[in-house]
């Protein structure tokens, strides 16, 4: 199943075996881990609210076989995009507002 799920995707699609490989890792130590125990909150009653961050800071050399990482959203969470023009370009800036703003209408509102 991990193989058709994985291997077999990448040698179908062209895709890179690493880039399949960074993927596996994620499902297994993010992805899956985080459904689990949303499922198991939400199954007692509890809300259940997530957000998938997909920026890649524009100034930082971007792999093709990497995708952005676990903890890359917390620089745009807290606002350094809006402070770091040195490492930061208009784009950056952009997708930290929007994600501050997402972060305080959820506190507001929920």
């Amino acid at each position: 199943m991990v193989e058709e799920e994985y291997a077999a995707k990448a040698a179908s699609d062209g895709g890179s075996l690493r880039r399949q490989f960074v993927d596996y890792l994620s499902d297994r130590l993010f992805v899956c881990p985080m459904h689990a125990a949303a499922a198991a909150h939400a199954s007692r009653g509890g809300a259940v609210y997530a957000y998938v961050f997909d920026h890649w800071p524009a100034k930082r050399a971007r792999l093709p076989w990497a995708g952005v990482g676990h903890g890359m959203d917390l620089a745009y969470a807290f606002g350094l995009p809006l402070v770091d023009r040195e490492n930061f370009v208009g784009e950056d800036v952009r997708a930290s507002e929007q994600l501050i703003d997402m972060i305080a209408t959820f506190a507001e509102k929920g």
